[in-house]
Order: C-alpha cells, then sequence, then structure tokens
C-alpha cells in the first residue's frame, strides 16, 4: 500500500497539468506551499496562478504555519514556470522531488542552486530559462544531474558516454532520441536514479551498459528500445518501474540483480523474443499487479534462479507462471559479465570488420555472443 501510494504521489508532482491554476495552501514570505502530509509534516512549493515569482528566492528547509513547522520537501509541476523575473533561485537540501516545468519559460533565470540528494527530476525542469538558453548543444548537465540534450548528441565513437559523477538521469531525459550518432550508452557507476522515459523509444541505441549502483530504474525508463539484446540489472538496484522495459522487442535475455525487491506491473512485457530470465535474487521479488512479463516469455522462456529457491519461485504470485524454472550455478552469470566487459565489434555482411557502422545491417561479436543488427 505505502508503494502505490508513494507511486500516485510521484505521477501527481510529475504530470499535473502545466496549465492548470494552482491551489495553495498558505504562503509565508512570499512562496505558496502545499501540505503534502499532515502526518509527517511536510509541504511542497508550488504557485498561486498568477507566475508572480521574481528576483531571487531561497526555498528554506523549513517554513512555520499555524503554530506547526513543516519540512520543504518537493517543488511541485510549474511551480515556477514563467517567473520571467525570476533570477536566482536556491533549493535547500531537504527537496528530492521536483516535479514536471518547475522554471520553464523563467528566461531570466541564470543561477540555479540544486540539493544534492535529488531522486525525481520532472520532464522539462530547465526548458527556455536563461541557464538553459546560454548552453551548448549536445547533452546537458546541472550539478550532478543528467537534464538531457539539445538538438543532437555527437561522438566519434557513436557512443553516449553520461559523465561521471552524475547522480541522476532526469525524466524522459533522451526519450524519443532516434538518430543514427549514438548506437550504445554508457552509464556510469555514480548515477543512483534512471527517472521515467529517461530513454524511452530510443530505438537506435542497440547496447545500454548500466552502472553498478544504480538504485531506482523508474517507469517507462527503457520502454520500447526495440534494439537492446540483453540488459543486466546491477545488484544495488531495487525497484524497477511499471513497464519499464516493456516492448523491447529484441530484448532476448536479461539478469535481474540480487538486490531487485520490487517489480512494478509490465516491467517487461510485450518483449516477445525474451526467453532467458536470470533472478539472483534468492527471495522471489514482489511483482505488482499483472506481473512483470507477457505470455510469450512465461511460456516460452526459462527463469533461472539461485540454488534452494526454485519452489519458492514455483510458490510465489506471478513467478509461478514460467513454466520453465531451473536452478543456476555461478558460471551462468559469469558468462554474461564476460561477455558484457567484451569490447563490441562490428562487420558487414561479407565479413569485413567496420570501424564506424551506420545505416546498414551488420554483424555485432561480443565475447561469445553474435547477432545480426540494423544501424
Amino acid at each position: 500500500m505505502k508503494k502505490q501510494l508513494f507511486k500516485l504521489f510521484i505521477t501527481i508532482v510529475v504530470f499535473s497539468s502545466a496549465f492548470s491554476a494552482s491551489a495553495y495552501d498558505f504562503k509565508v514570505d512570499n512562496i505558496y506551499y502545499n501540505i503534502q502530509s499532515e502526518e509527517d509534516s511536510t509541504v511542497l512549493v508550488t504557485d498561486n496562478g498568477t507566475n508572480s515569482y521574481s528576483g531571487n528566492v531561497i526555498i528554506p528547509q523549513t517554513v512555520s504555519y499555524s503554530n506547526e513547522t513543516y519540512t520543504v520537501t518537493s517543488i511541485n509541476s510549474s511551480a515556477f514556470r514563467l517567473s520571467t523575473n525570476l533570477t536566482n533561485v536556491t533549493i535547500p537540501n531537504t527537496v528530492s522531488f521536483l516535479g514536471s516545468y518547475v522554471f520553464s519559460g523563467c528566461s531570466n533565470l541564470n543561477d540555479i542552486t540544486l540539493p544534492e540528494n535529488i531522486a525525481l527530476l520532472g520532464y522539462g525542469s530547465f526548458l527556455g530559462t536563461g541557464w538553459y538558453n546560454s548552453q551548448p548543444n549536445g547533452v546537458l548537465y546541472l550539478n550532478n544531474y543528467c537534464i538531457g540534450y539539445k538538438k543532437t548528441i555527437k561522438d566519434p565513437d557513436y557512443i553516449l558516454r553520461i559523465k561521471e559523477g552524475t547522480r541522476l538521469i532526469a525524466s524522459f531525459a533522451f526519450s524519443n532520441y532516434t538518430q543514427t550518432t549514438i548506437y550504445k550508452a554508457i552509464i556510469p557507476n555514480s548515477v543512483l536514479y534512471i527517472n521515467m522515459g529517461a530513454f524511452e523509444n530510443c530505438s537506435n541505441i542497440y547496447e545500454f551498459t548500466l552502472g553498478d549502483n544504480i538504485i531506482e530504474i523508474g517507469d517507462d525508463a527503457f520502454k520500447n528500445c526495440t534494439g537492446i539484446e540483453e540488459i543486466i540489472i546491477p545488484d544495488k538496484t531495487t525497484t524497477l518501474g511499471f513497464e519499464a522495459f516493456y516492448g523491447c522487442s529484441e530484448l532476448k535475455s536479461v539478469v535481474i540483480g540480487s538486490s531487485v525487491s520490487y517489480i512494478d506491473s509490465y516491467c517487461f512485457s510485450n518483449c516477445r523474443n525474451l526467453t532467458s530470465v536470470i533472478s539472483k535474487n534468492p527471495t522471489p521479488p514482489v511483482c505488482e499487479d499483472y506481473g512483470a512479463f507477457g505470455r510469450a516469455t512465461t511460456s516460452n522462456g526459462v527463469l533461472y534462479v539461485p540454488k534452494g529457491s526454485k519452489q519458492l519461485y514455483q510458490e510465489a504470485n506471478y513467478w509461478g507462471a514460467f513454466a520453465t524454472i531451473e536452478e543456476y550455478d555461478s558460471s551462468a552469470i559469469e558468462e554474461i559479465k564476460e561477455n558484457r566487459n567484451t569490447t563490441t565489434e562490428y562487420y558487414n555482411l561479407q565479413g569485413i570488420k567496420v570501424e564506424n557502422p551506420e545505416n546498414g545491417i551488420f554483424i555485432k561479436k561480443q565475447g561469445s555472443h553474435t547477432s545480426k543488427v540494423l544501424l
């Protein structure tokens, strides 16, 4: 129940309409607030529907109202949107969630100080700000957060390398990026959160290397990434979001890390070629609602589980739908890791090695794994 309430809150913060007039519960020092939880004494910053923020705004860690002290934990969608007289914003370390379009259209906002522990950045938070308009084309970073990109992404090796030290990849940061300038993405160990829709519909990216320390992969994060054939979920990841890998039609193999305890609905649904699922957690992760996998996978695929846990998976909700469950030893995992850490090579259909493949059908070779791909 807590999980569902938490997800409901995130949905409201990120997707609340950017155009509706906002009600507020109280105002202190010209900053407007909605009470988020009376029980936890938390509030979120919102707007009053008139886009009236201006000058230098410093959001406090706590605020007092009606004999109660509240902690400021979030900034609501569109809270500062189109506040064209806003020039500076400082956000305290108590804030961990920023909704969609929070500062969009704040054309004179050039100085933004973000806290270090943000777990969710909504779509378009900084579009049209003075800061955004001054950035060069390419991948955009604000503090230690990857915001997205402008125009196009160019790399001589056709690889998107998220900068080391990045803590979070924002919601829809690279969604719908289908240009042929990138075919591989490398996410470093510093990244803790991949927010919702971050790589949704990136059909021309054929390979994702996920850093070891990712805690949460958000809803729709890799949805319809139709080029990827395998994915390895890190051992420190705990949560896989709603439809996180939905529609990855060429996905054949997935390794689910040992700490994954929750997989939301349809996470791997409509992955019609997914026939190998390795779960490293001896305790079956909780699967929400209608389960995580499509019928093609549960009927035709093999679920590999740690030795001694087969019966637990057979008896667990939704996991028991797999027609074939086998226990594995460590060698199965090591073979996949070996392939993952081996250099990827491409050859044309005549068997000639191609250094920078593009616009055609090629043979991809990585370790002991060989496949045909369309670039």
